[in-house]
């Protein structure tokens, strides 16, 4: 079986987090790329944090990712639609609303279906009650793997 490949950004080591929960759930191999030189994002203009954000997804797109996870809540919450318009993989953030999210999300990729959908969280995650996860798929039928990310 090919393992997916699938790219972790944050504007630090923070995202390492996401990281390690994506990793205890789904055997792939991993590229994580952190900008320790440019952060924090928070005190960056939104254009800024758009900018370093889709060098970071270019970067993990040239290695050959087959899904990008923005683990950055500032990259998710001011530049993700930038971000998916940039790169050509199916990118998700830490913090999306199903509104964001195509109705046909599922895609194509060398190593099986990648397919995006969302649930709903609780409270305790700290997000509002509103919000919502994101459940990824891997591969098809039985070689397939599926989890949250929080």
């Amino acid at each position: 079986m090919t393992l997916a490949r699938i790219g972790v950004f944050d504007s630090g080591v923070g995202g390492l987090t996401v990281l390690k929960a994506i990793s205890e759930q789904v055997p792939a191999h991993y590229f994580y790329f952190g900008d320790t030189a440019r952060l924090p994002y928070g005190t960056k203009s939104a254009e800024t944090v758009a900018r370093y954000a889709i060098g970071a997804a270019r970067f993990l797109e040239a290695q050959n990712i087959d899904l990008l996870v923005i683990a950055c809540n500032t990259a998710t919450a001011l530049a993700l639609p930038l971000i998916k318009e940039a790169t050509r993989v199916p990118v998700v953030g830490v913090v999306e609303r199903s509104e964001a999210i195509p109705a046909a999300a599922p895609r194509k990729n060398a190593n099986g279906d990648v397919s995006i959908r969302p649930c709903r969280i609780g409270t305790s995650s700290g997000i509002r009650p509103t919000s919502e996860a994101i459940r990824i798929s891997i591969g098809s039928g039985r070689s397939g793997r599926s989890f949250h990310l929080p």
